[in-house]
């Protein structure tokens, strides 16, 4: 009886626990939104600057305020070492990063289709202000991301991989999978956590006609977190993808060449040969190889 008491007393702690943290993540958050609205009205009166600069500042300014302080701030309301809880003490094999590689460059062709398919969705007549609402907001946030990557210099072009790759996936991760998701688990219960963090990351976007795809990348990326104990190496996951969208809209963005993101798109009227394809390798290779890859000898195999 006293067993059982004592159980059900830590539960209850560790789920008191649990809402404090995420009230100190998400009040971080509003409040770091708030910080760089302002500072981003500031950004765009400075003397001389143009518009690509002012927003990839207002985007780093994004990352560090409003995701990586409200993560580590979580963090720290749990123990000392902030970093630790948000598994970035622990050093993955290289092996875990080949695995990444691998896995994104065979199922990319999948990813492609499926955000394909996403951009296509119709609404029915009913619902058409609905979708034009949705897709005026996408429109919106595609014009100011090719704002950033329309004809870019080399040094624009770092700049941008610098900001929308590599910084937005330390600052992501560190929200989305070392905090929220960290958060949402329960001992020894993941599945709900990875998902649940992966819905909300993708909602955050505010791009309904990438919803889809957006998800399942949060699903990739929250397990490579449960897999490999490390936080590095959803990070890595999250800056490669970011990364080469940007380095293939430099290279490929004003040509008709054709880029990354077409590689595998079949059209409407054609059997996706390339996507289904790309989805069972991926598919085989995670289940084949994923503990060879991404689980070391200190991660439980979920």
């Amino acid at each position: 009886m006293s067993d059982s008491s004592l159980k059900l007393s830590d539960v209850k702690g560790l789920r008191l626990l649990k809402g404090f943290q995420l009230m100190i993540l998400l009040g971080c958050f509003f409040i770091g939104l708030i910080i760089v609205s302002v500072a981003a009205i500031g950004i765009n009166s400075l003397p001389g600057i143009n518009e690509r600069t002012a927003l990839l500042l207002s985007a780093g300014l994004q990352c560090v305020i409003a995701f990586m302080l409200p993560a580590w701030a979580a963090g720290k309301f749990t123990t000392k070492n902030s970093f630790k809880w948000l598994r970035m003490r622990s050093v993955p094999s290289v092996k875990a990063f080949v695995g990444v590689i691998i896995v994104y460059l065979i199922a990319l062709p999948a990813l492609n289709q499926i955000i394909s398919w996403n951009e296509a969705i119709t609404f029915p007549e009913s619902m058409k202000g609905l979708e034009a609402a949705l897709r005026s907001s996408e429109n919106a946030a595609k014009g100011m991301s090719e704002k950033i990557l329309a004809s870019m210099g080399l040094w624009q072009m770092l700049a941008a991989v610098g900001v929308v790759g590599v910084l937005t996936g330390i600052a992501e991760e560190m929200f989305f999978r070392g905090g929220l998701q960290n958060i949402l688990t329960m001992p020894r219960r993941h599945t709900l956590a990875v998902w649940g963090a992966a819905i909300i990351f993708s909602a955050v976007h505010f791009q309904f006609f990438g919803f889809v795809p957006r998800v399942l990348m949060g699903v990739f990326f929250g397990y490579l977190l449960v897999w490999t104990g490390s936080l590095w190496v959803p990070i890595f996951a999250h800056a490669l993808n970011n990364s080469i969208v940007v380095v293939s809209y430099y290279m490929f963005g004003n040509s008709d060449f054709p880029d990354i993101e077409s590689l595998g798109v079949s059209h409407s009227d054609e059997f996706p040969v390339a996507a289904a394809a790309s989805a069972v390798a991926t598919a085989v290779f995670l289940w084949r190889f994923r503990h060879y890859f991404f689980f070391s000898s200190s991660t439980p195999h979920h």
